[in-house]
């Protein structure tokens, strides 16, 4: 399936942060049939309903929480869902679906990029005015790096989320009061651990980041045993497990070496 999608190039060589353009033009346009559908409700930023019912998760963001369950809102989280919900009704409502490798998240939600009548690619738009963070979940990795390129105008931009006074990227010396759910973390790999099924990449006892051997496909430019020693940055999902906090990585777009 991901052959479908527009050819894709390395954007971060090295993986050195590039200086990137101020503007962008669209890089992340459908390369397969798109299937279109109606949009009956905008849960939030990166989920909507279509008017079959169906739930959608759009793949490679993830946008701010909106109040719920007793948790506070997160900043932006109601300008993405805005942007996203005024974007589909300009569009009267009418949007493409593209699949990648997967169909459905544990959720059971469908997974797709979502594409407007003029094919321009919402994800995309999110990230490039800094209303999501990118991420890339394997298999579902077809535009991974045009979405991480996006992700870098908004930031070299300082859109919304990546104002200064956001503060978005957590030091280790934030870690020890980090709560779960999705961050940007930045810290030194001290030492790298392998495993049968696994490499660790370790920010002293802190936190380590989690690259399954089968992930291991996606890192063909580079080996994530290079980055020992090195100031990295790295998002995904913080979790704990046998007490020691952890981040799942599945690709090289989510990790930068600073130094």
């Amino acid at each position: 399936m991901r052959s479908l999608f527009l050819k894709r190039a390395s954007i971060f060589g090295a993986l050195f942060f590039l200086a990137l353009p101020i503007q962008a033009a669209s890089y992340c346009e459908p390369q397969q049939t798109l299937q279109w559908h109606q949009v009956d409700y905008v849960h939030d930023g990166d989920s909507l309903r279509l008017s079959d019912q169906t739930k959608i998760r759009l793949i490679g963001v993830n946008t701010p929480e909106l109040a719920r369950d007793g948790r506070d809102e997160e900043p932006f989280a109601a300008a993405a869902r805005t942007f996203l919900k005024e974007k589909i009704n300009q569009a009267g409502g009418r949007i493409g679906l593209a699949y990648d490798d997967s169909r459905k998240d544990r959720y059971g939600r469908t997974l797709a990029h979502i594409f407007l009548p003029d094919h321009s690619n919402l994800t995309e738009q999110l990230l490039l005015n800094g209303l999501g963070s990118h991420i890339a979940i394997s298999p579902n990795l077809g535009f991974s790096e045009c979405y991480a390129r996006a992700q870098q105008v908004a930031r070299a931009n300082k859109r919304n989320l990546w104002e200064p006074n956001q503060q978005l990227i957590r030091n280790l010396d934030q870690l020890n009061t980090l709560a779960g759910g999705f961050q940007h973390v930045q810290g030194t790999i001290t030492r790298i651990g392998q495993g049968r099924d696994n490499i660790w990449l370790n920010f002293g006892k802190k936190l380590a980041i989690r690259i399954t051997r089968n992930d291991l496909k996606n890192f063909h430019q580079w080996h994530p045993t290079t980055l020992l020693n090195k100031t990295v940055e790295a998002s995904g999902w913080v979790y704990t497990a046998k007490g020691q906090k952890r981040l799942r990585i599945y690709h090289p777009s989510v990790i930068h070496v600073l130094d």
